[in-house]
């Protein structure tokens, strides 16, 4: 076993550096180091002097185990912590958005970086989510909030439309007619409440809920046309996608714009029939 994993000549190595360079003589002069035991004392710190008059918050103070993370210092107060060493462990780089530089590198060098060829659709195409549950009476007409979020680094504008019934569709759905612009993403956005206030948009309260940071949300009306069974509707999106990649760097050319068309299909939940209901 010591001969497949290669331990035999690191441990001969060891044997020759640790015992076999010493003679009969250094053996002799050796002496076994005493460790004295620990002796009480009366003299210990004084307490400080507002110990009796100054409050006790317990959120200030830090708890064992957050000392013996740390029991070279061992703070008494959360303000005296300091971070613990770690290897750094991302997955992706992060440039800054005035100068370009590189923030922070997935690999361990620091002066190399490998970038990752990134082609999955999630990483391209917005994202659409329902927000919160609602109640999908049969033929009545709901109000729902959808968001959207942006994956790209740079603004785009949405559009959604609904020409035509298809058949994964079960309910009238009447999306907004404006345009939706989504701000960039941010991975910094969470830590940074002024990123919000860089881009100005005119939204249409009856149209736009809320937005922050690369999410937007906005109302669509719904009216189930079942009377049982999961509520399904489908809309077209359309979006902007700059193709950062198809010019050169030696070549000062603007990056081309592309214009893609995807279809969505969103299962709102089950339907509720009153009638049902009420003769139950």
């Amino acid at each position: 076993m010591s001969d497949k994993y290669g331990l035999t000549p690191k441990r001969n190595r060891t044997s020759t550096f640790g015992m076999g360079s010493l003679n009969i003589k250094d053996m002799d002069e050796m002496k076994n180091c005493e460790v004295l035991p620990s002796v009480a004392t009366d003299e210990i710190e004084g307490l400080p002097e507002d110990i009796f008059t100054k409050p006790i918050v317990l959120t200030d103070i830090t708890t064992l185990e957050q000392r013996f993370n740390n029991p070279e210092f061992q703070s008494e107060l959360c303000k005296n912590i300091f971070p613990r060493h770690k290897c750094l462990l991302i997955k992706r780089s992060q440039r800054c958005r005035e100068c370009e530089h590189n923030l922070s590198k997935p690999e361990f060098n620091p002066a190399s970086i490998k970038f990752k060829i990134q082609l999955a659709a999630l990483l391209h195409v917005p994202e659409v989510r329902m927000m919160q549950e609602a109640n999908l009476i049969y033929n009545q007409e709901t109000q729902l909030i959808l968001t959207l979020f942006n994956p790209l680094d740079n603004v785009i504008t949405v559009t959604l439309e609904k020409d035509k019934v298809d058949e994964f569709d079960n309910a009238e759905v009447i999306v907004p007619s404006c345009s939706i612009p989504l701000a960039p993403r941010d991975d910094a956005a969470e830590f940074d409440d002024s990123s919000d206030q860089q881009h100005n948009f005119e939204d249409d309260s009856k149209v736009i809920v809320f937005r922050k940071a690369n999410k937007v949300g906005f109302f669509v009306r719904v009216k189930p046309l079942v009377t049982s069974g999961n509520v399904q509707i489908s809309f077209r999106m359309k979006h902007e996608y700059i193709n950062a990649t198809s010019a050169l760097p030696n070549e000062k050319k603007a990056p081309q714009v592309v214009e893609l068309t995807h279809y969505v299909y969103l299962t709102l939940g089950e339907v509720i029939n009153v009638s049902n209901e009420s003769t139950a």
